[in-house]
């Protein structure tokens, strides 16, 4: 995974400090010095972070995250401001901009920005799926499961107790209500027509005593 980051400051130290941080964790950096050189880089390489003094020179530091933000190859960027004094007054010079004060430990800005980027390329996570049996029966559920080959596991209340159904690329691989589990659960699960379920995908079971 290799993220686009751009960092915008005068200052050579922190440019520095900054860029071998972000690299060490595998993400292509680019830098610049003032607003005019920042926004042609933004441009250039649509960066997924950008990170920006708040006293950039040549352009004021609203106008500049304005243009970014107006830009669609910007537009989806997420932003930081960094400066010295108090972190409210820089979090008040753009309320979508996280606020960075200096002085910072590079590492720990550097691990923030990786954390938003490893996120914005995890998998998204199907939606969970409830119901009542009374409208669709259970059978019918497993059969639309089967056909899908879902993967993920079906919670089923009844009469104040609760069972799960574990499903594996739509085969059913396992089940659990009380004490009893495999086939035993699975039948008293499936002999109670009434109640509630609740899928939740992406859950992967270990055992296989279906």
């Amino acid at each position: 995974m290799s993220g686009r980051v751009l960092v915008v400051d005068a200052d050579y130290d922190t440019l520095d400090a900054l860029a071998n941080a972000i690299r060490a964790r595998g993400h292509h950096v680019a830098l610049a010095r003032d607003g005019r050189a920042g926004l042609q880089s933004a441009v250039e390489i649509a960066p997924e972070v950008i990170v920006v003094d708040r006293d950039v020179p040549i352009f004021d530091i609203r106008t500049f995250l304005d243009v970014l933000r107006d830009n669609p190859r910007t537009s989806h960027a997420r932003m930081f401001v960094m400066g010295t004094g108090d972190v409210a007054h820089l979090a008040s010079i753009d309320g979508r901009a996280e606020p960075i004060v200096k002085p910072f430990n590079a590492n720990e800005i550097a691990a923030r920005i990786d954390e938003l980027l490893r996120a914005a390329r995890a998998p998204k996570r199907e939606p969970e799926l409830r119901g009542d049996l009374s409208q669709v029966a259970l059978f019918d559920i497993l059969q639309v499961f089967a056909a899908n080959r879902r993967t993920g596991r079906l919670r089923v209340e009844a009469d104040g107790r609760a069972g799960e159904i574990w499903l594996r690329e739509g085969r059913i691989v396992d089940a659990t209500r009380g004490y009893a589990n495999g086939e035993k659960a699975f039948y008293r699960i499936l002999a109670n027509p009434k109640g509630e379920f609740l899928f939740t995908p992406g859950l992967a079971h270990p055992d296989e005593r279906i």
